[in-house]
């Protein structure tokens, strides 16, 4: 009997969760070792890093930066209601 190839869409989810996961693990050993500050300064400073090398310009790096600020206060936000 033979197992059904997952979809892309499957693939894309399976890595969004892995990536997810790796990136709360590694934050949390981080934080055996390392004050949280530190750990939430070198997160945002590769996070952003990334960005700029992602977008096609640094305007549309800022952009997705303020996005992703914005929806996370939301996101707190609507947790606090």
């Amino acid at each position: 009997m033979s197992e059904q190839p997952i979809t892309q869409d499957e693939r894309e989810e399976l890595a969004h969760e892995l990536l997810w996961e790796n990136l709360v693990n590694s934050g949390r050993t981080a934080l055996l070792n390392l004050s949280t500050i530190h750990v939430c300064y070198m997160t945002l400073r590769y996070a952003i890093d990334l960005s700029l090398d992602a977008a096609p310009d640094e305007e549309e790096a800022k952009r997705m930066i303020e996005d992703v600020l914005e929806g996370v206060l939301e996101d707190r936000e609507a947790d606090n209601e």
